[in-house]
């Protein structure tokens, strides 16, 4: 469990209701042990003081807005997976999110603005995240994406979880950088030295292992900690590790990935293992700009075949 000093913080507080969605009787047991457990444990793992989980309830507390969002989408994927099991009632689960000042005092939270959040989360779509004005100007310059959508209270804001890809366990390393277009090629620089990938050189391991492609070394990195992966005219990272991957990406978040993949795109740094401000070993800088294809003109060519021409934005 995570412990958090008794004193004043700003923060931001996670409110999670469940219960069953295809049932007319009110369920004590919307969730099963090993999801109340997991959603606790990954509370925890996000650097979050978790107060209270049960099959009905989630409630946490999070330093750093992003990790509080993170454990949001990891609510929301746990809903998908209920919603596509036969052998269950369906699973309605309701995310707010809100962000201000409170106290921690013994590991209990105390503030003048939490109390509402058990109230509005009714106001929330069902297998929905929604967010008070506060949470949503903790990211300026559009680094929520897809951006969020006002709710029919002025105050509250619904956050698209599942709509940031096809593949709901791709997030994008580039917010800012920009992720449109063809991306050909992928730099990345090792203890200041650079190699440039191809598409064709994929998969490209990363770890310890001297088999791997980028060597790092590292007491939290794997023998394979991840691979790069070209899918879609993107280059992907995908964490197959132990202890996660932290990915910071060009807007300046840092992610935690276990066991997910992110889109990269623009200049981040990939951390194996542990976060940059902790990290021991190597850390791995990335560059990905994408380029815009275009059609050269016909005058040049011959027939019906035409040359394709490649600019750089």
């Amino acid at each position: 469990m995570t412990q958090i000093p008794d004193g004043q913080y700003r923060g931001t507080v996670l409110y999670a209701d469940f219960s069953e969605a295809l049932s007319d009787r009110i369920s004590d047991s919307p969730l099963n042990y090993n999801e109340v457990r997991d959603l606790a444990a990954a509370g925890s793992r996000l650097g979050g003081l978790v107060m209270e989980t049960t099959p009905r309830k989630l409630y946490a507390f999070f330093p750093h807005a992003e990790s509080a969002l993170q454990l949001a989408r990891e609510v929301a994927q746990l809903s998908l997976r209920a919603r596509s099991d036969l052998s269950r009632l369906g699973l309605d689960a309701r995310v707010i999110l809100g962000h201000g000042q409170v106290a921690i005092e013994q590991g209990r939270l105390r503030s003048d603005w939490t109390h509402r959040l058990a109230g509005l989360v009714t106001a929330v779509p069902q297998n929905g995240v929604a967010a008070l004005r506060d949470f949503v100007a903790q990211f300026p310059h559009g680094q929520l994406n897809p951006a969020p959508r006002p709710s029919a209270r002025s105050d509250l804001f619904i956050l698209p979880m599942n709509e940031v890809t096809e593949d709901q366990e791709t997030r994008m390393a580039g917010f800012g950088g920009g992720a449109d277009g063809v991306f050909l090629a992928l730099t990345l620089r090792v203890r200041g030295v650079s190699q440039t990938f191809r598409s064709s050189d994929c998969p490209i391991l990363i770890g310890r292992d001297k088999s791997c492609g980028v060597q790092v070394s590292g007491e939290k990195a794997s023998r394979v900690h991840g691979r790069i992966e070209f899918e879609k005219e993107k280059f992907h990272y995908v964490d197959d590790s132990r202890n996660g991957t932290y990915v910071l990406t060009g807007g300046g978040q840092e992610i935690l990935l276990k066991q997910e993949k992110i889109v990269l795109a623009g200049e981040g740094a990939i951390s194996p293992g542990a976060p940059l401000s902790g990290q021991t070993g190597e850390v791995v800088r990335f560059s990905c700009t994408p380029s815009r294809l275009s059609m050269a003109g016909a005058a040049a060519d011959e027939g019906d075949t035409k040359m394709m021409r490649t600019e750089r934005k």
